[in-house]
């Protein structure tokens, strides 16, 4: 029986108790807050970040969000009293100016740099983001100008994107940018060595829940934090799983996070108030281990078949190896009206791609699986860009995501497809769908957690639908049977629901899906 629809207001509800899709899986912690002090300097009015310096002092670093002064303002973290002010100056001696200063960080220690996330782009109307870092005063001083050096940023795609967190992971001294988006949020870095001149690329690494305003690396590079007005998420990588913490509820719009200079506490502040409020820090989410990653600079054959001059069931085209290749760093499968001939007696109307890892790679049996895709939408295009089988053979399948370029025709709109099958049979078929959260012709995330007794699933940080041992009463017999799970990645053409008509654009573009990075990891209860 296919379910009913999420409204969007019950899928914005489940995103915020369980981001990134981790629904039942996360480990979430509750803590207590405090609130110690507030800020005693009545010039932070709208504080925007917050950081620990370099210098082993007990003082924190803030600023005022963009559009505000050029100075930093430091204040000792065991008291609010005010540490120092400091005036960012440009290098020929004028204010630096704040344009969308969002958040701060402090450097690689050895450097004693402290970096400001001009990142703010509200509008998304900005050409060039900053970093901008300066040397920290190597003692405490009252006042004092320092030199800020910009580096320009933007995102690899050419798309303008709103962010208020950026972090820097003090062990290699990389530059994180997290996005502010409902749906759809990334973690994009920067290059491992930064130009002044030359505008340095952002690209994407990693999904991010949504609404994020502020983030912060640990001085010890162990985890960092991302934090929301809803919530704060504690991972030891950017790969890892997040350990999901509550905020306090008494701190409205929450903006700045910061580890102390032992790293033990987290402190949280407010634009809406000079309040700061203080917990200790959780570790990193337990049970997982990155397994394998797939980013496609090269089709790697020791971990994926090519099908060639083959077909399956319910498939109009026919697979070939030539549509299958690899494009400015994404798996490109190509569908085209060119007859595919299969053997002397079989010729197929339209062709394709498929690619699987049976046999070469596999996933066990508690998984975790992230991917980063861009699917056709034309009349007649079934693309499934994840989906699993067991080694082996046997029944048993899951669909991560399938999309129907006919949903729109059928349905008034383009819909996100997931299913868990035990057999063929209906009976045994538990399908879920959903609209999209935002523009389905664009790149979306898709992540699936398989753990004991659950597959949860997740598109864009909002977490879309979960399978249990008591719901379907069968998945038990297909789903916790130790089995391990091959890959499977294809598009197809035609299907149950109708053939490509007179309104299918064959325009390359349109009829080819694309898949930028596969990451998994491994689940141990």
């Amino acid at each position: 029986m296919r379910r009913t629809l999420l409204s969007a207001m019950a899928v914005v509800a489940v995103a915020l108790s369980s981001p990134i899709g981790l629904a039942g899986t996360a480990e979430a912690v509750t803590v207590t807050w405090t609130n110690p002090y507030s800020i005693a300097n009545t010039a932070v009015t709208t504080s925007s970040g917050l950081a620990s310096g370099t210098y082993g002092r007990a003082v924190l670093y803030t600023h005022n969000t963009g559009g505000g002064t050029n100075k930093i303002f430091g204040f000792w973290n065991n008291s609010g009293a005010t540490a120092t002010t400091l005036t960012v100056k440009n290098s020929n001696g004028g204010n630096m100016g704040n344009i969308g200063w969002e958040d701060i960080a402090a450097g690689k220690p050895s450097t004693h740099k402290i970096w400001i996330g001009d990142v703010g782009d509200p509008n998304r109307s900005r050409v060039n983001l900053n970093a901008i870092s300066f040397a920290e005063p190597a003692t405490n001083v009252a006042t004092a100008n320092v030199t800020g050096i910009k580096y320009p940023l933007a995102y690899a795609d050419g798309v303008k994107r709103d962010a208020q967190a950026m972090l820097v992971n003090p062990a290699n001294g990389r530059i994180y940018v997290i996005t502010k988006e409902a749906a759809g949020a990334g973690i994009y870095a920067a290059p491992t060595s930064l130009s002044t001149t030359v505008t340095n690329p952002l690209t994407l690494v990693a999904s991010a829940p949504p609404n994020i305003t502020g983030g912060s690396w640990a001085p010890d590079g162990s985890r960092f934090v991302l934090v929301s007005p809803t919530a704060a998420y504690v991972y030891a990588s950017v790969d890892a799983v997040p350990v999901v913490v509550n905020v306090p509820s008494q701190l409205p719009n929450i903006q700045g996070v910061g580890f102390g200079a032992s790293g033990y506490g987290i402190y949280v502040s407010s634009e809406g108030t000079r309040a700061i409020y203080k917990t200790t820090s959780p570790g990193a989410a337990s049970g997982w281990t990155p397994a394998w990653t797939d980013d496609f600079s090269s089709l790697d054959t020791t971990r994926w078949n090519v099908r060639d001059h083959d077909y399956a069931s319910n498939n109009q085209a026919c697979w070939e190896a030539d549509a299958v290749s690899i494009d400015s760093g994404a798996l490109r499968i190509q569908a085209s009206d060119v007859p595919c001939v299969v053997s002397a007696s079989t010729t197929m109307p339209y062709t394709s791609g498929y690619v699987d890892t049976i046999g070469k790679a596999s996933l066990a049996d508690y998984f975790r699986l992230e991917v980063r895709a861009k699917v056709p939408l034309e009349e007649g295009m079934w693309a499934a860009p994840v989906w699993f089988r067991p080694d082996g053979g046997g029944d048993g399948e899951i669909d991560l995501i399938e999309t129907w370029g006919w949903d729109s025709r059928d349905f008034g709109a383009y819909r996100i497809h997931q299913d868990i099958h035990g057999t063929y049979a209906p009976s045994q078929h538990d399908p879920f769908m959903t609209e999209y959260a935002f523009d389905p012709a664009a790149w979306h995330t898709y992540v699936i957690e398989k753990t004991p007794g659950r597959i949860d699933m997740s598109v864009d940080g909002i977490a879309t639908h979960s399978w249990t041992s008591s719901s379907p009463s069968w998945y038990d017999a297909y789903f916790e049977a130790g089995r391990t799970w091959n890959l499977r990645v294809n598009l197809q053409v035609g299907g149950a629901r109708g053939l490509p008509d007179a309104s299918t654009d064959w325009t390359p573009d349109l009829t080819a899906m694309k898949l930028d990075y596969i990451k998994t990891w491994t689940y141990t209860p």
